[in-house]
């Protein structure tokens, strides 16, 4: 049953079965391994978005504000929360989180000094 699910996902990725190397989902002993590229993931794009605009800021670029905005615009509920529940993850999410609560802190501090910095990215529906 599970192979016939896993068939309908190659399908979907467009996977071919026999082609060495680049297939997204490669069986691995009794299991299967799904390979993502980098930056794929919505955390790594988070992470990238929040890095470029800490840089944006630092040199003083208009562009900081929306690449905030972008950032924190990824978040939908608790980070990884499919996997709260395994210690193998709580690092992660613990590092996520506080990654996010210190951008949401920034806005808020950047919201106090300039307003329009942060909620001109919201109010003209231009997030990217």
């Amino acid at each position: 049953m599970l192979q016939k699910y896993i068939s309908q996902v190659r399908t979907t990725l467009g996977d071919r079965a026999g082609r060495d190397g680049g297939q997204r989902i490669v069986t691995r002993g009794h299991g299967y391994l799904l390979r993502v590229e980098p930056g794929e993931l919505d955390s790594a794009q988070f992470e990238g978005l929040l890095a470029k605009g800490r840089e944006a800021r630092a040199a003083g670029r208009s562009e900081a504000a929306r690449l905030l905005h972008d950032a924190l615009a990824l978040w939908r509920g608790p980070a990884l929360e499919e996997f709260a529940d395994r210690d193998s993850a709580r690092t992660e999410i613990a590092r996520l989180e506080e990654m996010r609560l210190a951008a949401l802190a920034g806005a808020a501090r950047r919201m106090a000094r300039r307003p329009t910095d942060v909620l001109a990215p919201s109010l003209t529906g231009s997030s990217r």
